[in-house]
């Protein structure tokens, strides 16, 4: 391999979402589904999360980012026992434990 090759880095960077700050999102995500008072798909959760910081008409990068990042809390709460999940797939919705 020649020295002078610009190759990219093996390792994924963190990447922060420029309209959340660290921890906001968990915090906006659990008062969204405590106002619904029923499960939500996390399509919906991310979207109301970012109209809230006035990001109305997201990129497909930033709405996928967001996306994601809740799929990762709502499991992580799952296996608390803070959240559960109804449905399988794209129906899969999120409610919180009373």
């Amino acid at each position: 391999m020649a020295p002078e090759l610009p190759l990219p880095s093996r390792h994924r960077t963190y990447q922060p979402n420029p309209y959340f700050v660290r921890g906001e999102l968990p915090r906006v995500a659990l008062e969204i589904l405590r106002q619904s008072g029923e499960p939500l798909p996390i399509r919906v959760i991310a979207a109301r999360a970012l109209a809230r910081k006035d990001c109305h008409a997201p990129t497909r990068r930033i709405f996928k980012m967001t996306r994601v990042r809740l799929q990762q809390l709502f499991g992580r709460l799952e296996k608390k026992g803070i959240t559960y999940s109804v449905g399988t797939g794209s129906a899969t919705k999120r409610g919180l434990k009373r």
